[in-house]
Protein backbone atom coordinates (compact mmCIF):
# COMPACT_ATOMS: atom_id res chain seq x y z
CA UNK A 1 0.00 0.00 0.00
CA UNK A 2 1.28 3.66 -0.59
CA UNK A 3 -0.14 7.30 0.01
CA UNK A 4 0.12 8.85 -3.20
CA UNK A 5 -0.13 12.51 -4.34
CA UNK A 6 -1.26 13.60 -7.30
CA UNK A 7 -0.64 16.75 -8.76
CA UNK A 8 -1.43 18.89 -12.03
CA UNK A 9 -0.87 22.28 -12.84
CA UNK A 10 -5.05 22.88 -14.09
CA UNK A 11 -7.93 21.92 -12.89
CA UNK A 12 -8.93 20.77 -16.39
CA UNK A 13 -6.48 18.10 -15.89
CA UNK A 14 -6.86 16.66 -12.28
CA UNK A 15 -10.71 16.79 -12.30
CA UNK A 16 -9.87 14.60 -15.15
CA UNK A 17 -8.30 11.99 -12.67
CA UNK A 18 -10.31 9.69 -10.75
CA UNK A 19 -12.93 11.47 -10.96
CA UNK A 20 -14.75 9.16 -9.00
CA UNK A 21 -13.20 10.50 -5.37
CA UNK A 22 -15.87 13.37 -4.60
CA UNK A 23 -14.27 13.56 -0.67
CA UNK A 24 -13.13 17.37 -1.15
CA UNK A 25 -11.78 19.20 1.61
CA UNK A 26 -9.71 22.57 2.00
CA UNK A 27 -5.83 22.42 3.15
CA UNK A 28 -3.90 25.81 2.87
CA UNK A 29 -4.49 27.55 -0.01
CA UNK A 30 -5.59 24.71 -1.97
CA UNK A 31 -8.39 22.23 -2.57
CA UNK A 32 -7.64 18.72 -2.38
CA UNK A 33 -9.53 15.36 -3.10
CA UNK A 34 -9.26 12.40 -1.46
CA UNK A 35 -9.96 8.89 -1.83
CA UNK A 36 -8.72 5.02 -1.95
CA UNK A 37 -8.01 3.93 -5.25
CA UNK A 38 -7.47 -0.40 -4.73
CA UNK A 39 -4.93 -0.55 -1.94
CA UNK A 40 -3.68 3.03 -2.18
CA UNK A 41 -4.68 6.30 -0.49
CA UNK A 42 -4.49 9.15 -2.86
CA UNK A 43 -4.40 12.70 -2.70
CA UNK A 44 -5.39 15.09 -5.71
CA UNK A 45 -4.51 18.82 -5.83
CA UNK A 46 -4.35 21.41 -8.49
CA UNK A 47 -0.78 23.06 -8.22
CA UNK A 48 -1.48 26.13 -10.31
CA UNK A 49 0.57 27.02 -13.34
CA UNK A 50 4.72 27.78 -13.30
CA UNK A 51 7.58 26.10 -11.47
CA UNK A 52 7.04 27.79 -8.27
CA UNK A 53 2.95 26.73 -7.98
CA UNK A 54 4.50 23.51 -8.77
CA UNK A 55 7.22 23.54 -6.15
CA UNK A 56 5.07 25.38 -3.67
CA UNK A 57 2.46 23.15 -3.42
CA UNK A 58 4.62 19.47 -3.74
CA UNK A 59 6.31 21.17 -0.32
CA UNK A 60 3.05 21.94 1.31
CA UNK A 61 1.68 18.67 0.88
CA UNK A 62 4.68 16.91 1.73
CA UNK A 63 4.95 18.48 4.84
CA UNK A 64 1.19 17.92 5.50
CA UNK A 65 1.08 14.80 4.34
CA UNK A 66 3.77 13.02 4.37
CA UNK A 67 2.98 10.89 0.67
CA UNK A 68 5.03 8.17 -0.58
CA UNK A 69 4.74 8.85 -3.88
CA UNK A 70 4.58 12.21 -5.94
CA UNK A 71 3.14 11.83 -9.24
CA UNK A 72 2.38 14.35 -12.25
CA UNK A 73 -0.19 13.98 -14.38
CA UNK A 74 -1.48 16.52 -17.66
CA UNK A 75 0.14 18.21 -20.73
CA UNK A 76 3.18 18.94 -22.31
CA UNK A 77 4.33 20.52 -25.75
CA UNK A 78 6.48 18.11 -27.86
CA UNK A 79 10.34 19.43 -28.64
CA UNK A 80 11.70 16.14 -30.47
CA UNK A 81 10.63 14.17 -33.15
CA UNK A 82 9.63 11.43 -30.93
CA UNK A 83 6.14 9.25 -31.96
CA UNK A 84 3.63 8.89 -29.48
CA UNK A 85 0.21 11.05 -27.89
CA UNK A 86 1.49 9.74 -24.06
CA UNK A 87 4.97 9.94 -22.27
CA UNK A 88 6.75 8.52 -19.71
CA UNK A 89 8.75 11.07 -18.11
CA UNK A 90 11.61 9.26 -17.40
CA UNK A 91 13.61 12.12 -16.23
CA UNK A 92 13.38 15.87 -15.84
CA UNK A 93 15.87 18.92 -16.23
CA UNK A 94 15.09 22.90 -15.78
CA UNK A 95 16.08 24.22 -19.18
CA UNK A 96 16.90 27.61 -17.40
CA UNK A 97 18.90 26.71 -14.75
CA UNK A 98 22.90 27.82 -14.94
CA UNK A 99 25.15 29.97 -15.93
CA UNK A 100 24.80 32.64 -18.92
CA UNK A 101 28.24 34.20 -20.24
CA UNK A 102 29.99 35.09 -22.86
CA UNK A 103 29.83 32.10 -24.54
CA UNK A 104 26.54 30.90 -24.70
CA UNK A 105 24.67 29.45 -21.54
CA UNK A 106 25.70 26.19 -19.62
CA UNK A 107 22.97 23.99 -17.72
CA UNK A 108 23.38 22.61 -14.46
CA UNK A 109 21.23 21.13 -12.04
CA UNK A 110 18.24 23.22 -10.21
CA UNK A 111 19.62 23.81 -6.59
CA UNK A 112 23.29 23.13 -7.29
CA UNK A 113 26.08 25.65 -7.48
CA UNK A 114 25.86 27.02 -11.18
CA UNK A 115 29.23 26.78 -12.16
CA UNK A 116 32.37 24.22 -12.51
CA UNK A 117 32.19 20.99 -13.04
CA UNK A 118 28.46 20.69 -11.98
CA UNK A 119 26.32 17.30 -11.89
CA UNK A 120 24.15 15.94 -13.86
CA UNK A 121 21.38 17.94 -15.16
CA UNK A 122 18.59 15.53 -15.09
CA UNK A 123 16.46 14.40 -12.30
CA UNK A 124 15.39 11.06 -12.84
CA UNK A 125 12.30 9.54 -12.30
CA UNK A 126 10.97 6.49 -10.17
CA UNK A 127 11.35 2.98 -12.35
CA UNK A 128 8.49 2.47 -15.04
CA UNK A 129 5.87 -0.16 -12.75
CA UNK A 130 5.09 -1.32 -16.82
CA UNK A 131 2.78 1.37 -18.28
CA UNK A 132 3.98 0.29 -21.79
CA UNK A 133 4.49 4.05 -22.90
CA UNK A 134 7.33 5.48 -24.70
CA UNK A 135 9.59 6.86 -22.20
CA UNK A 136 10.83 10.45 -23.17
CA UNK A 137 13.30 13.53 -20.94
CA UNK A 138 11.13 16.35 -19.83
CA UNK A 139 12.78 20.09 -19.87
CA UNK A 140 10.51 22.54 -17.53
CA UNK A 141 10.46 26.18 -17.14
CA UNK A 142 8.83 29.49 -16.25
CA UNK A 143 7.98 30.38 -20.05
CA UNK A 144 5.68 28.19 -22.73
CA UNK A 145 7.83 27.65 -25.46
CA UNK A 146 5.75 29.25 -28.39
CA UNK A 147 8.88 29.00 -31.21
CA UNK A 148 10.15 26.46 -33.39
CA UNK A 149 13.61 28.13 -32.64
CA UNK A 150 13.53 28.45 -28.91
CA UNK A 151 12.31 24.79 -29.01
CA UNK A 152 15.52 23.51 -31.12
CA UNK A 153 17.50 25.35 -28.57
CA UNK A 154 16.71 23.61 -25.68
CA UNK A 155 16.36 20.40 -27.64
CA UNK A 156 20.46 20.67 -28.49
CA UNK A 157 21.36 22.29 -24.97
CA UNK A 158 19.66 19.03 -23.19
CA UNK A 159 18.10 16.51 -25.35
CA UNK A 160 14.38 16.53 -23.96
CA UNK A 161 12.00 15.24 -25.76
CA UNK A 162 8.87 17.45 -24.35
CA UNK A 163 8.72 20.26 -22.42
CA UNK A 164 6.00 22.10 -19.54
CA UNK A 165 6.20 24.37 -16.83
CA UNK A 166 5.99 21.73 -13.76
CA UNK A 167 7.65 18.51 -13.82
CA UNK A 168 10.92 19.53 -13.14
CA UNK A 169 9.84 21.58 -10.05
CA UNK A 170 8.29 18.88 -8.88
CA UNK A 171 11.24 16.09 -9.12
CA UNK A 172 13.44 18.64 -7.78
CA UNK A 173 11.23 19.20 -4.29
CA UNK A 174 10.59 15.26 -4.75
CA UNK A 175 14.46 14.52 -4.80
CA UNK A 176 15.39 16.67 -2.00
CA UNK A 177 12.57 14.99 0.24
CA UNK A 178 13.56 11.65 -1.18
CA UNK A 179 10.62 10.83 -2.27
CA UNK A 180 10.24 8.86 -5.35
CA UNK A 181 8.27 10.50 -8.43
CA UNK A 182 6.78 9.77 -11.33
CA UNK A 183 5.05 11.97 -14.06
CA UNK A 184 2.46 11.03 -17.24
CA UNK A 185 2.20 13.52 -19.56
CA UNK A 186 0.29 14.02 -23.41
CA UNK A 187 1.56 16.51 -25.77
CA UNK A 188 -1.55 19.42 -27.18
CA UNK A 189 0.94 21.31 -29.21
CA UNK A 190 4.66 21.00 -31.05
CA UNK A 191 6.15 23.74 -29.20
CA UNK A 192 5.97 26.22 -32.37
CA UNK A 193 4.31 29.05 -33.50
CA UNK A 194 0.66 27.67 -33.47
CA UNK A 195 1.47 26.40 -29.54
CA UNK A 196 -1.03 28.75 -27.88
CA UNK A 197 -3.76 28.27 -29.98
CA UNK A 198 -3.24 24.04 -30.42
CA UNK A 199 -2.98 23.83 -26.68
CA UNK A 200 -6.48 25.39 -26.36
CA UNK A 201 -7.66 23.05 -28.54
CA UNK A 202 -5.92 19.75 -27.29
CA UNK A 203 -6.50 20.35 -23.85
CA UNK A 204 -9.36 17.98 -22.97
CA UNK A 205 -8.13 15.46 -25.33
CA UNK A 206 -4.34 15.27 -24.02
CA UNK A 207 -5.74 15.79 -20.02
CA UNK A 208 -8.08 12.62 -20.48
CA UNK A 209 -5.10 10.13 -21.94
CA UNK A 210 -2.93 11.53 -18.83
CA UNK A 211 -5.47 10.37 -16.61
CA UNK A 212 -6.44 7.20 -18.23
CA UNK A 213 -2.61 6.59 -17.92
CA UNK A 214 -1.94 7.69 -14.41
CA UNK A 215 -5.01 5.01 -13.52
CA UNK A 216 -3.22 2.05 -15.07
CA UNK A 217 -0.22 3.76 -13.07
CA UNK A 218 -1.46 3.33 -10.12
CA UNK A 219 -2.76 0.02 -10.45
CA UNK A 220 0.10 -1.27 -11.62
CA UNK A 221 1.68 -0.50 -8.36
CA UNK A 222 2.39 -3.25 -5.66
Amino acid sequence: MASILLLAALEDETSACFPDITDTRHIGPYWLRRGRVGAHDISIATTGIGMVNCAAASATFIHMLAPQLLLLAGTCGRLSNIKGDIFWVESAVHHGYGTRHTGGFTHYRSGTMPFGAGEPIFFTAMEDPGCNLTHARMASGDNFVGCADAAAQIVAATGADIVDMETAAMAQVASRAQIPWGAIKAPTDDADAAGGADFSANLHRAAALSADAIARLVAALP
